[in-house]
């Protein structure tokens, strides 16, 4: 498992290095930027010592493997350059901890980068389980959810699959452990987990969206030519949560008052030192649209008297 993804890290390596137009650093500038690198990586914890240490690897530690890895992946592709340009393997690099080879070098940093990598990798399976797990008791009690809980499910629960996949690929086994609100957790339960609310998510949609269009059809129904055509951009898709208003401030709730009534108007009302309200409006003549008109003035919102 450790080859395939050192495989897989060198393969991204020579991406990274091939896809850059730039021209290659001389020499000696690359070994230097290899010892920065390497001595910053290296003058930090194992895994194992993180692992087992007194109240886990904390918030600070997390950060600082995500840089070890930034720093372990810039080394790596420029062991890669000096290579490439005839350097070998048994070139002596001084470090802080002593002499390595450049073979020896490569060594400690793919270590580095694979733990850096398991480290990153279980903060995200915590964040992406609880962010899942928030939603499990509401979708299992069949809770009502709106447009933006529904998308929030949509995103936590892939991003939990996601998650389970890079532990998976990473060569942590079925009985790994992530707590969840003191509950313990092993891979399997937890790509369980967001595959539930991922399809939970998926299946709401599908139902949010036909409640939708069930409380636009009776309007899309009756209306045709400008009012349909203004209905659809200002009205539908909105779950009916819209309010239109029609000459002397009286609210068109039927499709047939939307249909028969001479104007429709919207209003909104602006905040501030001084409150403003401001109308917009469409007049209609028959089907056609005969004309726009606007109006504002002070307060936060319009007299009857206004919507003419």
């Amino acid at each position: 498992m450790k080859n395939l993804i050192i495989a897989a890290l060198l393969t991204s390596l020579f991406i990274m290095t091939t896809s850059a137009q730039v021209p290659k650093q001389p020499k000696f500038l690359a070994i230097n930027a290899i010892k920065e690198d390497a001595n910053y990586v290296l003058d930090t914890k194992t895994l194992d010592q993180m692992l087992n240490q007194p109240g886990g690897i904390g918030h600070y530690e997390i950060q600082q493997m995500k840089a070890n890895k930034d720093r372990a992946e810039n080394g790596l592709a420029r062991i890669k350059q000096l290579r490439e340009d005839g350097t070998p393997d048994t070139e002596l690099i001084e470090l802080k901890t002593g002499t390595k080879t450049l073979a020896e070098v490569e060594e400690a940093l793919v270590q580095k980068h694979l733990d850096a990598s398991k480290v990153t990798a279980m903060s995200e399976l915590y964040q992406a389980g609880m962010g899942a797990n928030a939603w499990v008791s509401d979708i299992a009690a069949g809770k009502k959810a709106d447009d933006s809980t529904i998308s929030v499910m949509q995103i936590q629960g892939p991003r939990l699959q996601k998650a389970v996949i890079e532990m998976y690929r990473l060569g942590f086994p079925d009985d790994f452990k992530t707590e969840l609100n003191g509950q313990p957790y092993t891979l399997p339960q937890l790509r369980e987990m967001g595959d539930y609310v991922a399809e939970a998510g998926l299946q709401l949609r599908k139902q949010f969206l036909a409640e939708r269009a069930a409380k636009d059809a009776p309007y899309l129904k009756v209306l045709t030519g400008d009012r349909l055509r203004i209905f659809k951009q200002e009205f539908a898709n909105m779950n009916g949560e819209w309010l239109c208003i029609g000459p002397g401030g009286v609210a068109l709730t039927t499709p047939d008052q939307m249909k028969n009534a001479a104007a429709w108007f919207t209003y909104g009302n602006t905040r501030g030192i001084i409150d403003t309200w401001h109308i917009a409006g469409y007049k209609f003549s028959g089907d056609k649209l005969s004309g726009r008109t606007s109006r504002a003035g002070v307060g936060l919102k319009p007299s009857a008297a206004n919507y003419r």
